[in-house]
């Protein structure tokens, strides 16, 4: 019978701790448009998917669509 050890089939030093993601993308996931540092980081601080202004206020009812200088269209 062969034996191939106690370790076969496990990945080494895999952790199973569970991590936050701590950076987005730099583009809307919508239209593709690049997202401002500010977009970002609040994608980043609600954890939600990395949206451009518009987009965003077009999935949270109410939200005020601001304009913003840095948005590159």
């Amino acid at each position: 019978m062969l034996s191939l050890g106690p370790n076969v089939g496990y990945a080494a030093g895999m952790s199973l701790e569970e991590r936050t993601v701590e950076q987005v993308g730099d583009r809307c996931e919508v239209c593709g448009v690049k997202l401002t540092p500010q977009e970002q980081k609040t994608a980043l601080e609600s954890g939600s998917r990395a949206l451009c202004t518009v987009h965003a206020a077009d999935t949270e009812p109410g939200r005020a669509v601001q304009d913003d200088p840095g948005h590159e269209r």
